[in-house]
């Protein structure tokens, strides 16, 4: 196994899936703290709070899982492989 294969195997096996993954986290967190502020509305509770913070984390964890994702394919157009899809 060539050391390009090993590359793209790695990359397809588990960098993808996991930067789904922590994506899908992150949205999840998102829409959780959606729930929460919405559901706070109605009371003067701590909900409202809980759910900016949700959401604010949600939105900061996407936005790092896409940066690492842009910087992966910077690394890779600049090497001139095609191991990033």
């Amino acid at each position: 196994m060539s050391t390009a294969q090993l590359v793209n195997n790695l990359n397809n096996v588990i960098i993808n899936p996991l930067l789904t993954l922590m994506f899908a986290v992150g949205l999840l967190v998102f829409i959780w703290g959606l729930v929460e502020f919405m559901l706070g509305l109605s009371a003067n509770s701590d909900k409202k709070e809980a759910g900016k913070s949700h959401m604010l984390w949600g939105i900061v964890g996407m936005f790092i899982m896409v940066a690492a994702w842009a910087i992966l394919k910077l690394i890779d157009s600049t090497i001139g492989s095609n191991v990033v899809q």
